[in-house]
């Protein structure tokens, strides 16, 4: 197949699938309906370059005129100009797909590409960009260097020769291109925060936790297992498994949601076990954290964004957290804690219409126990209460939940707790963050999925705020249980991110710092060790050149032109050499290598078999030689 195969029409193949590849990396993060102009103008482009007919250079300019136009006029915002640019991009490349394609034209190409996996990597910071930036400079040198063959060889027939040649340049470019670029990463300055901490959407992370609540449907949230955040670097002794995440507190209830408006107004004292620890939260678009009960200081590492603790022991941010963000939380390990309460009616707050049939339940309970608390927990277990993923449907809903179903999910029993509690004058919110963790074995740290979101209560009783849960404890049988793949993905991804997208300054010295103590001590305490380290490269080395000078008849051609410089022999070709040389195996040699190299068919295996033979008599014939020469001089001397 190859045989009949012009280096230009493989040239082609490469190109659009590079291009394909950009359009696809950048859709996947960040997809616009402009990108249907740049496709469509590409696959005009793809008709054109293998039917070899062209559009009038009059017409692809006006389209191209036009097209641009469209873009700006659809999409330019001053405020969003990354948006434009990823549109503008993918237009310029389907502009160009419009042209024959020159080498000039596949530099440009290239060069718009380039900023293609620039828009990515603003995009996303997730290890799927890693894969996609290796896949496509593995991709571009293909491209690359195909173009500079094409130069030569124009509309020859491409060989199976220049394809393996081609393949092995682009294989030790791009190791060479990965690990040079691996040191790099690791001794480069590093920034203490972004220079753009803009984020330009992309597939945003669905957060199965909301600002406001209503006794309704949440399955399709509480079996979502997507990773919401992580937690590591814990200080202090925790139960992740059993701890509670809040996210936020809602005060106000109209009879069907619950939302938040007033914060606790008065002074407070905590007091507990102190823990400190990281958390890694995908990007939510909102100006939320989570934390341990109760969360009393945070700081965010390697961003302009500020959080601050609010007087409910909530995290907020001053602006949204549209990337992967990494900050530090303290908190006091508790369930309760003092505050002289001044706004308390604020927390009483009852909607109209209350059913009359929950106001004489909670008249009941009341009765029933000094304690409203245990009162609404003991009501719960001994009307034998089930939790289910979903609630059902229903006009009065918190009445058939209490009297009729005696099934729900959390936030059915959280809303039901608060309203009780009120009606027994007990001033309460409901609660909305993530309850438990999972632990990942693999790297030794938590990580929290949306399938743990959870709503409860705070009680203020006695002067303190409690923390109430009447959900039945076993309603964490239902949450989705994670395969081994599926942690060992997610470690993955921890790694990445913490390995680099917060590769920070402190973490670069620390690495550094460790490396050259760890070499000091390995040279000085196993100098036998690093001798025959020293060795093993050496051979290493020496062993790879040989394997080199084995498969590539080219690097066989340099190693006789090297040898043949020392008898001072200035030319490397037959007519040039002494005919001792030439006649036993040079000759021979030089006749395959010039064909393996301009042929429009390279070399079959024979013939490279010959040549290896042919190498090895030619190397022995110069080693002779160069005695012989070395001989007659001492003679003369």
């Amino acid at each position: 197949m190859t045989k009949s195969l012009k280096v230009y029409s493989f040239l082609l193949i490469l190109v659009y699938l590079s291009i394909v590849f950009s359009i696809l990396s950048i859709s996947l993060v960040s997809f616009s309906p402009i990108f249907f102009i740049g496709i469509a103008l590409v696959v005009i482009g793809i008709f054109q370059d293998f039917k070899n007919k062209y559009l009038p250079r009059i017409v692809v300019n006006t389209i191209a005129v036009l097209s641009v136009i469209l873009v700006f006029a659809a999409s330019f915002n001053i405020t969003a100009l990354f948006d434009f640019a990823k549109n503008i991009i993918i237009t310029f490349l389907g502009i160009k797909s419009l042209e024959k394609k020159q080498p000039r034209d596949i530099y440009q190409i290239l060069i718009l590409e380039t900023m293609c996996m620039g828009i990515v990597g603003v995009a996303t910071t997730d290890i799927k960009f890693l894969m996609m930036l290796i896949m496509w400079v593995f991709l571009s040198i293909f491209i690359f260097l195909t173009t500079n063959i094409f130069k030569s060889l124009k509309d020859e027939i491409l060989t199976k020769y220049h394809i393996k040649l081609i393949s092995y340049a682009v294989g030790l470019i791009s190791i060479s291109t990965v690990i040079i670029g691996f040191f790099i990463f690791l001794a480069m300055p590093r920034i203490q925060s972004p220079l753009l901490n803009i984020g330009i959407g992309g597939i945003s992370n669905t957060v199965g936790f909301s600002n406001t609540l209503s006794p309704s449907n949440a399955t399709n949230v509480l079996e979502n297992t997507s990773t919401v955040f992580r937690i590591f670097n814990i200080k202090g002794n925790i139960n992740l498994k059993d701890a509670y995440f809040i996210g936020e507190t809602l005060d106000y209830f109209n009879g069907i949601s619950w939302t938040h408006k007033h914060r606790a107004k008065g002074p407070k004292v905590i007091k507990g076990n102190i823990v400190s620890y990281d958390i890694m939260i995908e990007p939510s678009y909102d100006n939320i954290l989570f934390g341990i009960l109760f969360p009393h200081k945070v700081k965010i590492y390697k961003s302009p964004i500020k959080a601050y603790i609010t007087s409910d022991n909530t995290i907020r941010t001053n602006k949204p957290i549209t990337n992967r963000t990494v900050y530090r939380v303290w908190s006091y390990v508790t369930d309760s804690y003092k505050q002289n309460l001044m706004n308390m009616n604020r927390f009483l707050q009852l909607p109209q219409n209350i059913d009359p049939s929950i106001v004489k339940l909670a008249e009941f309970l009341k009765a029933q126990n000094k304690n409203p608390i245990k009162a609404i927990e003991n009501y719960f277990k001994q009307e034998n209460f089930k939790y289910s993923l979903s609630n059902k449907a229903s006009k009065n809903f918190l009445y058939d939940f209490l009297f009729k179903y005696k099934t729900g999910n959390c936030e059915a029993y959280a809303s039901s707790t608060a309203l009780l509690l009120r009606l027994m004058g007990v001033p309460s919110r409901v609660v909305v963050g993530f309850h438990g963790a999972i632990y990942n074995k693999d790297g030794h740290y938590f990580f929290v999925t949306n399938s743990l979101a959870h709503s409860w209560v705070e009680a203020y009783y006695d002067g303190k705020w409690q923390t109430v849960d009447t959900t039945p404890a076993d309603y964490t049988q239902t949450i989705p249980k994670l395969s081994k793949a599926r942690m060992f993905f997610d470690y993955i991804n921890y790694l990445w991110d913490i390995n680099v997208v917060y590769y920070s300054s402190a973490r670069q010295k620390y690495l550094l710092e460790s490396a050259v103590k760890h070499i000091k001590a390995i040279a000085t305490h196993y100098p036998k060790y690093v001798a025959y380290g020293l060795f093993v490269l050496t051979v290493f080395y020496l062993a790879f050149n040989r394997i080199l000078l084995m498969f590539s008849i080219d690097a066989m051609y340099k190693d006789i032109c090297k040898r043949l410089k020392q008898p001072d022999i200035k030319y490397c070709t037959p007519e040039h050499v002494p005919d001792f040389i030439k006649e036993n195996g040079f000759k021979n040699f030089f006749d395959i290598y010039i064909k393996a190299k301009y042929s429009k068919y390279g070399i079959d295996k024979k013939e490279k078999k010959l040549a290896k033979i042919y190498y090895n008599d030619t190397i022995k014939a110069i080693k002779e030689f160069s005695g012989s020469v070395n001989r007659q001089l001492s003679k003369d001397t």
